[in-house]
């Protein structure tokens, strides 16, 4: 797997999308949270098409109290990934 050097943001829709565009147009891969799973297989497919950079999400409701510790565990999963 290669590696990503990237972002994670907390957003698929307006300014997010936005700046996940500008990133991607600067080859900085993207790690993205969002609730939506069907804008974030958009956002992704959109991406991959026109830029050459990794693409990882993970959908989750930003709502509850609990989500922090689960986006900290997923992404040290996917560094630790990444790393070995």
């Amino acid at each position: 797997m290669s590696k990503i050097s990237g972002y994670c943001s907390c957003a698929s829709h307006g300014n997010g999308r936005a700046i996940f565009y500008e990133w991607a147009s600067k080859g900085v891969s993207l790690v993205v949270v969002a609730i939506d799973k069907n804008e974030l297989q958009i956002l992704k497919e959109e991406i991959e098409s026109r830029f050459n950079v990794n693409y990882i999400s993970l959908t989750i409701d930003l709502i509850d109290s609990t989500p922090p510790k689960e986006i900290f565990s997923w992404c040290s999963k996917i560094i630790w990934m990444l790393r070995y």
